[in-house]
């Protein structure tokens, strides 16, 4: 220990004699652990940090999925309930779905998103609430209960100011009253990784409560606590007896389905979307990586142009007796000092640059919201590439500077330090390896700046330049059918008369958009096979939609006034859906039945 203390003291005092050297070491180092620490944050935040909540390693995941299928899907609350009266595998079972919902109180109006929950949702977690009280399954049991909610300790603080006593005041939500009975804790977020719920109800006062018993709709998440008596075969074996009897008793809705249970270690959005996004994750850490190998073979360098200069001190020394180990043990030591200070200042770079990176998420009706703080992962991560990279570029440079050819280091010599032949040394092949490492990302670089641009030049189908995009649903405000139809009437109007605007229309979603919609299609006159169900994506649009978005029309007419709910109902198709369905013919005036 008295031996390091000394080689620190050493290090330190030889890179304060060195400033300029000190302070380009230690600004390399820390871009290259930060650029790897800030990628490893959004991988931490988005992949690997567990659930805010008690013993998350006995939660797992039960998802239905059809037997030749690999996607898996939902519970509906049906199921859910027979899976929960599995008590035998399961100490607790909880489900819950993700909606939003438009906040009244005082004179402010705001979309929130939040979550629907049962009753034993918060036991199951092991949460519990920060004031008041969390959800007791009573509450949950049957329609009708007393509408409660529960606020997350960050609009507790954004929308109440932290009042203590917001407990027993009510707040509307969809044009409901519900009482809040309690706060939650700040670092719980709700279950799904990315969107910070900020509030909680009971599935019984949920938009849908009315489909909760409809076993054939699919939208319920649902999370188990296994037993700790019972493995995770024993569930799935006693999961498969419970998923043949409902398909024996419901064949309608459950024939060919099965539950799949996975681990909620091993879950973070969805089976299907994890598979995508784990090599991604992947190859951004090679980038990185790739970037700290620059960053380390440019020090080495550095290093090694050091060790030249010192080679004397070095001679010297060990003509006196100092041990070769002793000495690169001590020039260690200062690479070792280089990477730690590199290492402080990188966890600073990294947490700049992963809120940069987050900056640039697509535009959505929702906010992404990621924890970016440094926990323990990121600080072992950081420490560890740290070492590592100490080594790196001071290992090599440590041990060639301490073995020079003594009789020309002490007479100031350096014919023992050149090139001999066509041999190249160690700082070319060092430079070799910087510029082939370069190389590959500027290549990579500039193959996916290639694909963006090309990305960009596609063109859509629609308009795009002179387009403005307002997100907004009446639903929110729990508006009737002739409320939401004056709202959105008298919006068009509106909308149609402020200056500069050419055109206005309405959609349920956008095109190219994150949503999807998929309805069972059976075109008159086409024939399928028995087993093939024709589905297709659908949007459902206002008048004007398409001269809006500059989509021309090949054929036919556009939607009217006269296209109301009373009458005839009427369909645009796309190109694609005619060719598929009608190949050969016209398809204006042809029927279909969603």
């Amino acid at each position: 220990m008295e031996t390091l203390i000394v080689d620190l003291r050493y290090a330190i005092r030889r890179l304060l004699g060195s400033p300029g050297f000190a302070l380009v070491a230690v600004l390399i180092m820390a871009l290259g652990i930060g650029a790897n620490s800030a990628i490893f944050s959004v991988v931490n935040a988005v992949l690997l940090r567990p659930l805010p909540v008690e013993s998350p390693a006995e939660l797992v995941e039960i998802y239905t999925q059809e037997e030749d299928d690999d996607f898996p899907m939902p519970q509906s609350y049906p199921d859910y309930l027979d899976i929960r009266a599995r008590d035998d595998l399961f100490s607790g079972v909880l489900g819950y779905g993700v909606y939003f919902f438009g906040l009244s109180h005082g004179t402010r109006s705001e979309a929130v998103f939040g979550e629907a929950v049962s009753g034993d949702y918060f036991q199951v977690l092991g949460v519990t609430a920060a004031r008041g009280r969390v959800f007791i399954p009573g509450e949950d049991d049957a329609p009708g209960a007393p509408p409660v909610a529960l606020l997350s300790h960050a609009l507790w603080r954004r929308r109440f100011g932290g009042e203590p006593g917001v407990i027993g005041q009510t707040i509307a939500l969809g044009g409901r009253p519900f009482e809040i009975v309690g706060v939650l804790r700040p670092e719980f977020k709700g279950l799904l990784v990315g969107f910070a719920a900020e509030v909680w109800v009971p599935l019984m006062s949920s938009p849908d409560s009315d489909q909760l018993e409809r076993r054939g709709n699919r939208w319920l998440q649902v999370k188990g606590r296994l037993r700790r008596v019972v493995g995770l075969e024993e569930v799935r074996a006693g999961l498969g007896v419970l998923a043949h009897q409902l398909a024996e008793a419901y064949p309608e809705t459950n024939e060919g389905q099965a539950f799949v249970v996975i681990p909620t270690s091993d879950v973070r959005l969805h089976p299907a979307i994890d598979r995508t996004m784990m090599p991604a994750a992947a190859l951004l850490m090679v980038v990185v990586a790739l970037v700290l190998l620059i960053a380390c073979t440019n020090l080495a360098n550095l290093l090694l142009a050091r060790g030249l200069a010192r080679r004397k001190e070095v001679a010297v020394r060990l003509a006196m007796g100092a041990r070769r180990p002793r000495l690169v043990r001590q020039l260690l030591t200062e690479s070792m000092v280089l990477a730690l200070l590199g290492g402080v200042l990188g966890l600073l770079v990294a947490y700049w640059t992963a809120v940069f990176l987050v900056s640039f998420r697509p535009p959505l009706p929702f906010s992404i919201t990621l924890d970016l703080g440094v926990d323990s992962r990121v600080l072992g991560f950081t420490l560890l590439i740290t070492v590592l990279t100490g080594l790196a570029f001071g290992l090599v440079p440590a041990l060639q500077a301490t073995k020079p050819q003594l009789v020309p280091a002490l007479k100031d010599e350096v014919a023992g330090l050149r090139l001999r032949g066509r041999r190249l040394n160690l700082r070319n092949s060092l430079v070799v390896v910087q510029i082939a490492v370069s190389l590959v990302l500027l290549i990579g670089a500039g193959l996916f700046v290639r694909s963006l641009v090309r990305a960009q030049e596609i063109d859509p189908g629609f308009e795009r330049e002179r387009v403005a995009i307002l997100g907004i649903s009446a639903d929110l405000n729990n508006y009737t059918r002739e409320q939401g139809e004056e709202f959105f009437r008298n919006l068009v109007e509106r909308s149609r008369s402020l200056p500069g605007v050419e055109s206005v229309a309405l959609a349920d979603r956008l095109p190219l958009g994150y949503s999807i919609q998929v309805t069972e299609i059976y075109p008159e006159g086409s024939e399928f096979l028995p087993d093939e169900t024709p589905e297709t994506d659908f949007t459902t649009v206002s008048p004007g939609y398409f001269e809006t978005l500059g989509v021309p029309l090949l054929r036919g007419r556009d939607f009217s006034d006269q296209d109301h709910a009373e009458a005839p109902c009427v369909v645009v198709v796309s190109e694609a859906a005619a060719r598929r369905f009608w190949p050969g013919e016209d398809a204006v005036g042809k029927r279909l039945r969603l």
